[in-house]
C-alpha cells in the first residue's frame, strides 16, 4: 500500500500565523466592548472581528489597532 500525505499538512504549511491586536474604539454610541485583545492575522482581520463581537458594520469613529 502506498502512504497518503494529510491536507492538514499542506493546510498549516499556508496559514498565516495569528497575532494579536488591540482594537479601541471612541465610538459615539455605547459598546458591548470598546477596547478587546483580537486573535488575527493581519490588523484589518482584527477590526472585522471586534465589528462582528459588537453587532456592527463598521465605523467612521476613530480607532486604533496595535499589535501586542
Amino acid at each position: 500500500m502506498g502512504k497518503h500525505k494529510h491536507a492538514d499538512n499542506a493546510t498549516a504549511a499556508t496559514e498565516r500565523p495569528q497575532k494579536k491586536f488591540r482594537v479601541h474604539l471612541a465610538a459615539n454610541t455605547p459598546l458591548a466592548h470598546e477596547s478587546a485583545d483580537i486573535q488575527a492575522t493581519a490588523p484589518e482581520e482584527a477590526w472585522g472581528k471586534f465589528c462582528e463581537m459588537n453587532g456592527i458594520s463598521g465605523s467612521s469613529c476613530e480607532r486604533t489597532i496595535t499589535e501586542v
